[in-house]
């Protein structure tokens, strides 16, 4: 959970809602605002089930250019795919993948069955991926299309790093966790985009599962009250740079991070994040947390 300052208007977010399992929905984008902080809502979606602690956390973003493709292996955990932009085909050589045009679902509704291998995602399109089987990623377009990738493994995939294809294609891992607690399912994870004015500071309140949070732009300042926090500084702007290793922000002072940088917060962590630049800042916010916790103090 994240609320405001008691200085502040508590915040109030309207946001869309995905059911478990392989269903794609489009979500119903609605920006609340406080005076002083933006939410854009990207996603609010509810797992049945999710690996034991420790598990691994984290979100990636591809860039596909034109023509281009990417392969994917099995699945091994719950794993929710949100398209930024562009177009994105889903391919399958598995006969019911259970995928499903967006444009065609509603929340809550069951996967169909079938043989449908095939689906095309569409910008704000989510799709749930909980089928033990390999996937590609096709642009078809002649446009360059954009889609995050958020999993949630019993432990990290071989090869998670950043890379470029011979194709151009980019896999760029914003921020990644391996997470000693985890909620006890059925689990809420909630993906939010954040506007802070300057000077605007955000309470961290305590929830039982872990925050990871990206630097998009500005400069934020990070400080812990109780339990442990951890940042990486960002090697670079440029989509695919390698990250600073992980460190944990001490209990003594506030660390600052900007563009490309991302911190997670543990959970039960508390602590403040505070917008210390002259401009905007722009969060990119992933929060993950037991249904039940939801609504508490």
């Amino acid at each position: 959970m994240y609320r405001l300052s008691t200085r502040r208007t508590a915040l109030v977010v309207a946001i869309g809602a995905l059911a478990a399992g392989n269903v794609a929905t489009k979500v119903q984008i609605a920006a609340a605002y406080s005076g002083e902080i933006v939410t854009l809502p990207m996603l609010s979606a509810t797992f049945t089930e999710s690996p034991p602690a420790p598990a691994f956390v984290a979100v990636t973003r591809t860039i596909l250019p034109p023509r281009t493709s990417i392969s994917s292996g099995e699945t091994a955990g719950p794993r929710l795919i949100v398209v930024e932009s562009g177009d994105v085909e889903l391919q399958s050589s598995v006969g019911n993948a259970g995928f499903l045009r967006a444009a065609d679902a509603s929340p809550g509704m069951a996967s169909i069955s079938g043989g449908i291998t095939d689906a095309v995602l569409h910008p704000s399109d989510t799709f749930r991926l909980n089928k033990q089987a390999a996937i590609d990623f096709v642009n078809t377009g002649s446009h360059a299309a954009i889609y995050l990738d958020l999993i949630l493994f019993p432990k990290p995939p071989l090869g998670m790093g950043p890379f470029t294809t011979m194709d151009g294609v980019v896999v760029d891992p914003l921020v990644g966790v391996v997470a000693d607690a985890l909620p006890v399912a059925p689990v809420h994870v909630r993906i939010d985009r954040l506007e802070l004015a300057q000077g605007v500071p955000i309470d961290l309140a305590s929830v039982d599962g872990p925050r990871l949070i990206v630097v998009e732009s500005g400069t934020l300042g990070v400080s812990v009250a109780s339990g442990v926090i951890t940042y990486s500084s960002a090697a670079g702007l440029n989509p695919g740079s390698t990250a600073g290793r992980s460190r944990t922000v001490p209990t003594e002072r506030e660390m600052l991070l900007r563009a490309r940088g991302s911190i997670v917060v543990h959970a039960d962590a508390t602590g403040t994040l505070c917008n210390l630049g002259r401009n905007q800042l722009h969060l990119f916010w992933v929060q993950i947390q037991s249904v039940a916790s939801i609504g508490q103090p």
